[in-house]
Parts: C-alpha cells; structure tokens; sequence
C-alpha cells in the first residue's frame, strides 16, 4: 500500500481561561496514511490503522479543547500517557506536541521539565513503523516511544502492562483511544487492556462512533464497571455542538478518510467514554 505524507491542522476550540500551553493553536501535524488510490481502504482490515478516522479528529480537537488533561497540574498524577489502537496517531501527535510546547517553555524560562510522554501502541506491525516515521515527521522529543501492544496479552497486574514482546511497563496516568470499539468482543478487551495499563487515580478518553454504526459500545460501560471502572457516557457529541468546528472537522475527517463514494456523514455522531480507576483505600 502506498503512503502519503499529509498535513493536518487541529484548530483550538479553547476559551483565555486555558492553559497558556494549549493555546495559540491550531496544532499542525504531519503525517502519512493511505492514500485515495486505495480504494477500499475504509472497508479493508489491513489497511484500518493507515487511515485517519473521524473518531480521532474529533478526539485530537477535543484534547485541544482541554489541554489540562494532557498537561496535568499539582492535582493530578504525572506519568506517561498511552495512545491505544493508535493506527496514524492522530490524537497522540496532539497530545505529544501539547507535551513539547510545555517543556519547551519551561526549558527556556529554566523551570524543572516533568519528563511526561506519549506511548503509541498498535499491534500491527506495518502500522508501528508508520507510527515512527509519523513520530519523526513532526520532530518531537525522543523521550515519546511506539510500542507493539496485543490487547489478548493482557493480564492483571498490579503495576504493569505488556508489550509484543513480553516486556513490561510502568502504568499510564491517561489513556488515549478512538474508534476502538469495532466488533463485539472489543469491549471487554479494551475494557481489561485499560484496567492493565492505567494507575489508580488515572483516566482514560475512549472515543468512537456511536452504538448505532458499531457494535460493542452499548456493553463497554458494563465491562468497564465489572473491574472496578468508574464511566461517564457522553452521547451525541456532534449534535450537541452550538458551533460548527466539529461538523468542518468531521466532513474533512470522512473525506480524508476515504469516504467519499456516496457515504453521508449526516447520520454519523460520537459517543465518548471518560473512565477513571478509584484509588484503593489503605
């Protein structure tokens, strides 16, 4: 399959009460993905993770719209943050750049710089090297890493996550996913990579299409709570909208993506799960 090198600009929806970090965007990214010569790129499972889907647009705008949950403060935990599924790497790039902009800053006002990263994982092969390349297109900090993760190699642990292979890894404060609930099983999969990989008092952003294009997510709550998951459902997310950025960034996101046969967007809309892991008492 050919790639093409694209640019991509995430414009901010954020008010002057931000950080100053997350402000003064849009966030232009680089990166490769199939090109429109691939005709059945959309519909092909090869080719899922070499195409930007409109979950991860609205997911990269969404965390420029929050760039707290990024950059974190002195009420919540530092730590590295992990990209699930992470196909292009659209909504990780975003967070990594929020990432470099800050340490940036404080390098140049020599302030202590937290030494939080971005973590890409997919378990396709061919997608971890478009992930690097994707990585270097946008010169960001060597510290970020692309990991090989299985979600069926998960196993409870008390403080570690798996790679493809084998090794383990430190728990994430935050957890980045879009449009990784596709098939049934997907959810109690996601639901258990997530309970792995995330420490007590971190959060995960699961954001997709919503119960009426895929199946699984009316049972992702429910397999979320049986380990002990707190969720909130978020329906709607396009329709409840009052400006028009997101509907911009979902038709370019459609077009983008290979779906320009016949396909309308005007059905489609987002459901979005925030989950976070309660603190064990002592």
């Amino acid at each position: 399959m050919s790639l093409d090198h694209m640019t991509f600009s995430i414009p901010s929806g954020g008010d002057d009460d931000g950080d100053d970090y997350g402000r003064n965007l849009p966030l232009t990214i680089h990166l490769r993905q199939a090109t429109d010569g691939d005709a059945n790129q959309g519909d092909n499972q090869t080719n899922t993770g070499f195409v930007i889907w409109p979950a991860a647009v609205m997911l990269a705008h969404y965390l420029t719209e929050n760039p707290i949950l990024v950059l974190s403060d002195d009420t919540r935990p530092h730590g590295d943050i992990m990209e699930l599924g992470a196909g292009c790497g659209l909504a990780g790039l975003a967070a990594a750049m929020l990432l470099d902009k800050r340490n940036h800053q404080e390098r140049k006002e020599k302030r202590i710089v937290n030494q939080d990263r971005v973590i890409f994982t997919d378990y396709n092969p061919a997608c971890l090297e478009n992930l690097r390349l994707n990585v270097l297109l946008n010169n960001l900090d060597s510290s970020h890493e692309v990991l090989g993760l299985d979600w069926f190699d998960q196993l409870p642990s008390d403080r570690a996550w798996l790679d493809m292979n084998g090794a383990s890894h430190a728990r994430c404060r935050l957890i980045l996913g879009a449009d990784l609930i596709v098939c049934t099983n997907d959810a109690d999969l996601v639901a258990a990579t997530i309970d792995c990989a995330l420490i007590e008092g971190g959060m995960a952003i699961i954001l997709g299409a919503d119960r009426y294009a895929r199946f699984g997510v009316s049972s992702f709550p429910r397999a979320c709570r049986s380990r002990g998951l707190t969720v909130k459902v978020d329906e709607d997310i396009l329709e409840s909208r009052e400006d028009d950025i997101g509907k911009r960034l979902l038709v370019d996101a459609l077009e983008l993506g290979g779906y320009r046969n016949g396909k309308s967007s005007s059905l489609y809309d987002f459901t979005m799960f925030t989950i976070n892991k309660p603190i064990t008492p002592v």
